[in-house]
């Protein structure tokens, strides 16, 4: 099959398995750099983990929402409101709620501008501890909308397994 057009392109790489370039088709690009959609997840990837560093082991809420955070920010988590000041408002008062809660990241798994963060926490709501799963969405590097669940860790499961 012969590719007619940038669309056609794109149709073509997704059929057929190949890496899906984002941005220009390469024709107009001079200088031959092309982000795939693996080098974009794992950009993003690398932007939620610093941000989620950031804010919730240093507490550098202000920095890391200036160096990560987009223009408009959907929060889909009840307790926080919609908006970077309505992120920074509900992240500043978890701060403050749970001054000794400490985080560990156990997995980070991204799908193009999707992010999951899976971390296991002490200090928050149960005494077993807690494990959350955050969403992030990112458009053009930048964190837009976030996701959250979280579950305490119970006294007894009826298998082996660790929640982390």
């Amino acid at each position: 099959m012969r590719a007619e057009s940038p669309a056609d392109d794109l149709a073509l790489a997704v059929l057929s398995g190949s890496p899906v370039r984002s941005g220009h088709d390469g024709r107009d690009n001079p200088t031959g750099n092309h982000l795939t959609t693996e080098t974009i997840a794992e950009q993003n990837k690398k932007t939620v983990l610093a941000f989620y560093k950031e804010v919730h082991f240093d507490g550098d809420v202000d920095g890391a929402i200036a160096r990560y955070v987009g223009d408009t920010y959907t929060q889909h988590t009840p307790a926080a409101e919609d908006g970077v000041e309505g992120l920074r408002t509900y992240i500043k008062s978890f701060l403050k709620m749970f001054p000794n809660a400490k985080g560990e990241i156990r997995r980070i798994i991204a799908d193009g501008d999707i992010v999951a963060v899976h971390a296991s926490w002490i200090g928050l709501i149960s005494p077993n501890g807690d494990v959350g799963v955050d969403f992030f969405r990112l458009k053009d590097g930048k964190l837009v909308e976030h996701w959250d669940v979280i579950q305490a860790i119970p006294d007894t499961s009826k298998n082996g397994n660790t929640m982390s």
